[in-house]
């Protein structure tokens, strides 16, 4: 296959396709539902385990600068606070140095599917010397239905999930500018990915971990479209 590198869109404004790189011992398993795995955001941080192509030390966390601030109870500062506190996540202070204010805004630990929006071998290699398999899944609507149907049954747990092609930019940002979702955004050293994410969530208080869990892939269009 010589390569899709262009997101193609549906009539939702939904990727069309999208691509799964693995290694080829865990393909078939994939492509029958037999198994699936989910990480983290958390789990993405850890360079020395993923290495850096894969791992990112910022993942889910989105610096935010020039804030013109007194101190953290000045009226400016609360402002960009609050907006950094939606939805109950985190914030934290980096740093403060004279009158600027440093954010750190880290998102809380979340699962994450991550797959590619277009096919190009260069990803895998990228990626890790042993992704030799690439999944092609064409209906990506059904596939995430399923990975969530899944995936709740797997946590004992109702659930929901949120699914996004990554944005790639510069992840410190003015306090003035909107704030991106950290969960769907990443450095733009990263963009060769082409990374559509799908986050998984329950109202389980257990802790967030990796998860390898069985899904229904009849509905999911999925063939093996490259190997190494």
């Amino acid at each position: 296959m010589a390569g899709e590198t262009e997101m193609i869109l549906d009539k939702n404004g939904m990727p069309a396709v999208i691509y799964k790189f693995m290694p080829g011992r865990f393909a078939e398993a994939f492509l029958h539902g037999q198994s699936v795995r989910v990480g983290t955001l958390n789990e993405f941080r850890r360079t020395e385990l993923h290495g850096l192509n894969k791992g990112d030390s910022m993942e889910g966390i989105v610096e935010v600068k020039g804030v013109d601030s007194k101190g953290t109870d000045d009226p400016e500062f609360a402002g960009v606070r609050h907006r950094l506190n939606r939805d109950g996540n985190r914030f934290r202070i980096g740093s403060i140095t004279g009158f600027d204010t440093a954010v750190s805004f880290e998102e809380a630990n979340i699962n994450i599917f991550c797959a590619s929006t277009a096919f190009d071998a260069k990803i895998a290699a990228d990626l890790d010397p042993g992704y030799d398999r690439c999944i092609r899944i064409g209906n990506v609507q059904g596939f995430i239905a399923a990975l969530l149907e899944g995936f709740c049954r797997a946590s004992l747990c109702p659930g929901e999930c949120w699914s996004a092609a990554v944005r790639y930019l510069d992840k410190r940002v003015d306090g003035r500018d909107p704030i991106p979702d950290g969960r769907f955004c990443k450095g733009s050293e990263f963009s060769l990915q082409a990374e559509f994410r799908i986050a998984l969530a329950t109202k389980s208080a257990s802790e967030v971990k990796p998860m390898i869990f069985p899904f229904d892939a009849g509905g999911c269009d999925m063939s093996v479209c490259w190997e190494r």
